[in-house]
């Protein structure tokens, strides 16, 4: 009949009907999607390296779980009351155990007189540190070659580290900018854990009233994939003390020593007459920094 339109056969429709069906039940999950007639079977080969892949999955999400939940553990340790020495450290710091130590952070004076001070210190560190712990070292911009060398005839060296300066600093005499300070880390054999260590640690801020070599509170990136609360991390070069809140503060047993009595009206960090200390937790540095920088404390 002319000008009606013409109906397609029967099995064609039901064929169009099936196909928009498959594909709703596929889409909701209760199908399996056809296979390409056209595809080659797999090989054992082919079926060996997605169950691989699948393996290495199960394994890589594992890990991160664990890390999670080790940063949970970390951040949520009570504090410890830091122990603060006055003294020569190479004779304040002998009654440090061998092989008891997680991590020594600190930052040496540097130039060209200190020498036999980072040479004391590879030392000291290849003693106290147990298998697997780390050494985290500041160290000066033209020195750092150097005091690594010395260093690294005790300990394995790791990737250099880097604390960007709040501004960048003309270095006299040599015409560059400096805008980052070195700071060596090395460890005792292969590491002891697989958690992640920035190379960089940026500080929220510039504040040197208490010490002029103050470094800031940066280094709390350092010290909670390298130690773990309750570990001995001691520093024989405390300056401002400043650290030795921090990781007071993060559940680490910290040892300074130092030539002066330590500056330790720390902002947050409460010091009371008797000689008990409000400590500010790890939450709360870690929310400092999470804040950026603040008008003129991670890898």
């Amino acid at each position: 009949m002319p000008g009606k339109r013409k109906l397609k056969p029967a099995s064609e429709r039901q064929h169009r009907w099936r196909e928009k069906k498959y594909a709703a039940e596929i889409a909701a999950g209760t199908r399996k999607p056809k296979r390409n007639p056209n595809q080659k079977p797999r090989t054992s080969t082919q079926r060996w390296r997605e169950w691989r892949n699948r393996e290495r999955a199960k394994e890589q999400a594992a890990k991160y779980a664990a890390s999670r939940e080790r940063r949970s553990r970390s951040r949520a340790a009570p504090p410890i009351e830091p122990e603060f020495r006055t003294g020569d450290c190479r004779d304040a710091l002998n009654d440090i155990a061998p092989e008891s130590v997680a991590l020594v952070l600190t930052d040496p004076p540097w130039g060209n007189a200190s020498e036999p001070l980072y040479r004391w210190l590879a030392d000291f560190a290849a003693r106290v540190l147990v298998p697997g712990g780390s050494l985290v070292c500041f160290t000066g911009t033209t020195t750092w070659f150097r005091d690594a060398s010395i260093l690294a005839e005790h300990l394995q060296p790791r990737p250099l580290l880097f604390m960007p300066h709040t501004q960048e600093r003309p270095m006299r005499g040599a015409f560059v900018r400096i805008g980052a300070r070195p700071v060596l880390w090395f460890s005792k054999g292969p590491r002891r854990n697989q958690l992640m260590v920035p190379t960089v640690a940026r500080s929220t801020s510039k504040d040197k009233s208490l010490h002029p070599w103050q470094q800031g509170d940066a280094v709390w990136q350092w010290i909670e994939p390298l130690a773990d609360p309750g570990d001995l991390v001691p520093d024989p070069f405390y300056g401002s003390g400043e650290w030795g809140h921090i990781c007071a503060a993060m559940g680490r047993r910290w040892i300074g020593c130092d030539l002066v009595e330590p500056l330790i009206d720390l902002g947050d960090n409460v010091v009371e007459d008797d000689g008990s200390a409000t400590i500010a937790g790890p939450s709360e540095l870690v929310d400092r920094q999470a804040r950026g920088p603040e008008p003129a404390v991670l890898g």
